[in-house]
């Protein structure tokens, strides 16, 4: 098993067009993968405590789901989870004060869907570069922002149910480790102490299955 920087996101949109489109462009990026993707903003609040996104791309209107972005980012506010996510809103409303209301509400950045170099790239592209940053300032706070995932992930042999299966169960590993980082958090165990990351294998070894003689296995 080798270890594996990601940034994580969570999506809030109710165009299903887009929202494949910015999950398969996704794919394309080797840091970067999606936890999940609703059009609920009550569901989306919901994953990001369950989940812990580093950031949430955001559709302010969600005619065709339940709630609205603003309803989200108030919500989040309201109820602000150990660690906020970054959040990036995309939107085709181009009122400035829906814009205010937005980054008064929690909102870092606000990309207009009809802007002429808008796409699902450049989304996700602007959050490439600030990756860095965002991870940085997760490990500062005291949660480690990196992903444990198996180093043939990126594989996608056999059926498409094996594929689906193989893709459904990273992500499960994924959840499984920033739950495991979160409660370190909780403790008072930073990751900057020394053997951080032999302890998070080690936890994440005893919840897969118990085994015998895990020192053998870390080792």
């Amino acid at each position: 098993m080798t270890i594996k920087t990601e940034l994580t996101l969570l999506l809030v949109e109710d165009d299903k067009q887009a929202s494949k489109e910015m999950i398969a462009c996704a794919d394309t990026f080797d840091d970067i993968t999606f936890t999940g993707a609703t059009d609920n903003s009550t569901e989306a609040v919901a994953l990001v405590h369950e989940r812990l996104p580093h950031a949430v791309i955001l559709d302010l209107e969600l005619h065709n789901g339940a709630g609205s972005g603003l309803a989200f980012l108030y919500a989040l506010k309201d109820h602000c989870p150990s660690k906020r996510p970054y959040i990036i809103v995309t939107t085709n409303n181009s009122s400035q004060i829906t814009y205010d209301a937005a980054r008064h509400a929690g909102a870092d950045y606000i990309f207009y869907k009809h802007q002429a170099d808008y796409s699902a790239d450049t989304v996700l592209s602007f959050l490439q570069m600030l990756k860095k940053v965002i991870l940085d300032n997760y490990m500062a706070s005291g949660t480690a922002s990196t992903q444990m995932i198996p180093s043939d992930s990126t594989k996608t042999t056999g059926t498409t149910g094996s594929t689906k299966s193989t893709k459904a169960s990273l992500e499960a590993d994924r959840h499984m480790i920033r739950r495991i980082h979160l409660e370190l958090d909780q403790i008072g165990i930073n990751p900057k102490v020394k053997g951080y990351q032999y302890l998070t294998d080690a936890i994440y070894l005893v919840m897969h299955t118990p085994p015998r003689n895990i020192c053998t296995k870390l080792a």
